[in-house]
């Protein structure tokens, strides 16, 4: 670990950074990206300071654990001397819990020691000052730290900047900041409420923002965040139901839950309460450099990063809702228009009045959200630029080639219903009579979206996006694209040989690349198809009967050199090649699983962005940017966080999570 910096050698790396303001900004338009990405003198000079501020956040932290582990200590002491002293009323199990609590508080500061190398007496302010640090922090300040540590190699001081961000609380310790709060206390006394981390599994979200609380105890709650409180941290969060309403809870636990009715919540505080009400813009490039990040990268597996995500998913329920709608009722109308065209009849004008009107929903999402994501990093001409190279990967590109397309087929369709100078929606229907493909197309690519939505559902997102992610890695690629060469150079082999229905027109010639494709990847294939012949058969009609046999297997002369080439390529790639493919995507797969909650919450974190871009854009360029701003009027404090461990951390590096 790396020395905590001096007040006067952060001067030294604030001046490098060539700005009117002092590094880091404090708005997030005068970031300067090409500096915070670059490998110039000045980018490493910013990333040094970025590192330094990671570990003594990260120092800062340690030591606000170790004075709320040793707060909870003294407590579980006095309690402890107060049961001996009265023995009338001491219970052999409580003292047993609190001799354990005490067990358990000593392990935590002896590891807590041992990490952070602090040796001294604990001080009881180390928890206020790792709290007033972080309270400060901006959305600005935010991106620039978490873009510059997420460009090195391993990423460990984002990690260790991430995960400084929160704290992690034990039972106990939640208890005792909530009976400090006076109105909570009082609340729990008049309607006889008690605390209880338990939760139920349909109650929602495994991950939850549950409050807002100021950073002084003595101050008053905002009305509806004290009602969160209540019902998030207390008993009422278990409804009381009838007969019915409990069996039809259990159905539902058992259908989409197993048999798992509740699990016990972790609580996590943090100060950042900035980041959680700023603007859209401002939340879709938090969220938007954290996706960038990385899939492999750890940040995902933070409780702060979680947290971006889940007030993101909050702000763009609706939107994600409608998208939902729309795929349906798109799917709806190409089902009946597929049957339409298959019995040559024209479908009816209200029909395709509405897919000219969803496509033109399509096309006006598709603007939204590119102009929203750019204009995330606008400020600079360089701004701009690394907008448009950040929105350059394999997901980005892929979705918006797909949406591309349905905006083009529903342009087309458009420019026919026009063709005879007024508007005749029954003439666009020449469209896709004369070009049926483009409604093929056009059917694959929304039910992919359908598929793509449903990845959102948590049960199935765990489980399949580690399948995507383990089929676009490096290693699968780069065997598909040479497994692509070999089946191109058997093709080539193969075309040598003079068959007549292998050679002339285009289709000939692609008939030809399929019997090897056949072959070679899917294994099936006809020897005689293979070599252009095909059997006889002689027949003669007699009283009705048709008697014949088939005739002897006719043989070419390049009968037996095309065999032996057929051996040679059916076991090198067939078998071969193919299996080791079949062995390098399970190795892959099962890599990708024990790190499928950071590869979910990618998923969740990419798709997300552009909701929230599409959002950014369309009150950018309607309402002036004037509707995209979020309440600011509470008082810096904390923000209460509850979640369910097994669904934040993986299985992978144990040790970093």
């Amino acid at each position: 670990m790396h020395p905590l910096p001096s007040e006067s050698e952060d001067l030294e790396s604030n001046r490098s950074y060539e700005s009117d303001e002092p590094f880091p900004v404090e708005k997030v338009s005068h970031i300067k990206w090409a500096d915070l990405m670059s490998s110039s003198h000045c980018g490493e000079s910013l990333r040094e300071s970025a590192r330094d501020y990671a570990q003594r956040v990260w120092l800062m932290q340690m030591r606000s654990l170790l004075a709320e582990t040793k707060e909870s200590l003294d407590a579980a002491v006095a309690y402890e001397r107060r049961l001996e002293e009265n023995r009338s009323q001491q219970r052999p199990e409580v003292l047993m819990c609190c001799r354990r609590e005490q067990e358990e508080s000593e392990k935590t500061i002896e590891n807590l020691r041992a990490k952070s190398f602090e040796k001294g007496s604990i001080e009881a302010r180390w928890c206020s000052d790792w709290l007033a640090e972080l309270n400060k922090m901006t959305p600005s300040s935010f991106i620039q730290y978490v873009t510059l540590l997420s460009t090195e190699d391993h990423q460990e001081n984002l990690y260790m900047f991430m995960s400084s961000m929160s704290m992690e609380l034990t039972w106990s310790q939640v208890q005792a900041r909530l009976v400090k709060i006076e109105a909570v206390r009082q609340k729990l006394q008049q309607e006889e409420l008690h605390l209880c981390e338990w939760k139920p599994v349909l109650d929602g979200d495994d991950f939850s923002i549950l409050f807002h609380q100021p950073m002084d105890f003595g101050s008053k709650m905002d009305a509806q965040d004290f009602q969160e409180c209540i019902r998030r941290v207390s008993n009422k969060k278990f409804p009381r139901s009838g007969c019915f309403g409990k069996l039809w809870g259990v159905f539902l636990q058992k259908l989409f839950r197993s048999d798992v009715s509740c699990y016990k919540s972790e609580f996590s505080i943090t100060p950042l309460a900035q980041l959680f009400n700023c603007s859209n813009r401002d939340l879709a490039l938090l969220l938007k450099v954290l996706a960038d990040a990385g899939q492999d990268s750890l940040c995902f597996n933070t409780v702060c990063a979680r947290a971006i995500l889940a007030e993101c998913h909050k702000r763009t329920a609706r939107g994600h809702w409608v998208d939902i709608i729309i795929d349906f009722l798109y799917i709806c109308m190409l089902i009946r228009m597929s049957m339409w065209l298959e019995t040559g009849n024209d479908p009816e004008a209200w029909l395709l009045a509405c897919f000219a009107l969803l496509s033109v929903w399509i096309a006006a999402s598709l603007f939204f959200k590119l102009f929203g994501g750019l204009i995330l990093f606008c400020g600079s001409s360089a701004g701009l630029a690394v907008g448009f190279l950040k929105h350059l990967n394999l997901w980005s590109v892929t979705l918006t080639a797909t949406e591309v397309f349905s905006a083009y087929v529903g342009w087309r369709f458009m420019v026919y219903a026009c063709v005879g100078g007024g508007v005749e929606v029954n003439d666009a229907w020449v469209l896709f009579q004369k070009h049926p493909a483009f409604l093929s197309v056009l059917v694959l690519i929304r039910w992919t979206q359908v598929g793509f939505g449903l990845l959102q559902l948590p049960g199935i997102g765990r489980n399949i996006v580690p399948v995507f992610y383990a089929i676009t890695r490096p290693a699968s690629i780069n065997f598909l694209f040479i497994l692509f060469i070999i089946v191109m150079g058997s093709f080539h082999a193969y075309f040598v040989f003079p068959i007549k229905e292998n050679t002339g027109k285009f289709d000939n010639i692609f008939n030809g690349f399929l019997k090897i494709f056949r072959l070679e990847v899917l294994g099936d294939f006809d020897l005689n198809e293979l070599e252009g012949l095909s059997e006889t058969l002689s027949a003669n009609l007699s009283h009705g009967h048709l008697q014949g046999e088939v005739g002897e297997e006719v043989r070419s002369h390049i009968h037996r050199s095309l065999r032996l080439e057929f051996l040679v390529l059916s076991l090198l790639v067939t078998v071969v090649a193919m299996n080791v493919y079949i062995g390098l995507l399970g190795e892959l797969y099962s890599k990708a699983v024990e790190r499928k909650n950071r590869l979910y919450n990618h998923y969740l974190a990419a798709s997300a962005c552009r909701y929230l871009s599409r959002l950014v854009g369309f009150r950018w360029l309607c309402c002036g940017g004037r509707c995209s701003q979020r309440p600011t009027d509470k008082e810096p404090g904390l923000v209460w966080l509850a979640y369910r461990r097994e669904f934040l951390l993986d299985s992978a590096n144990p040790e970093e999570c």
